[in-house]
């Protein structure tokens, strides 16, 4: 999981089981990840950072 997703998901832990989480969240974090690969990959491949 990328370093920017990790603190957003951190409070889950203090109450539910990664079982849990994954199921709750999963469909939604892989999106989620998908999407952030997507713009760092437009990001860097475009020249666009700072944009």
């Amino acid at each position: 999981m990328p370093a920017v997703a990790r603190p957003l998901h951190a409070p889950r832990a203090r109450f539910f089981s990664p079982a849990e989480s994954k199921g709750m969240f999963g469909f939604s974090d892989a999106e989620d990840m998908d999407t952030l690969a997507r713009m760092e990959i437009r990001v860097c491949g475009q020249g666009l950072v700072g944009a």
